[in-house]
């Protein structure tokens, strides 16, 4: 299985986050209010995006 494949199986809106993240639009500190899911999913995401790169 790919990376992308993986990140794939994230809700959208979660891998939406992600890129904006990783494209430097959005920082984390700058995001109010995520809950703990919400945060472990990036966190896991970045993680397999750090891999790939």
């Amino acid at each position: 299985m790919t990376v992308s494949d993986e990140l794939g199986r994230f809700p959208p809106e979660a891998v939406a986050l992600h890129e904006q993240l990783r494209s430097g639009k959005l920082e984390l500190k700058d995001i109010q209010g995520l809950d703990v899911e919400m945060r472990n999913m990036l966190n896991k995401m970045e993680e397999l995006t750090a891999r790939r790169d």
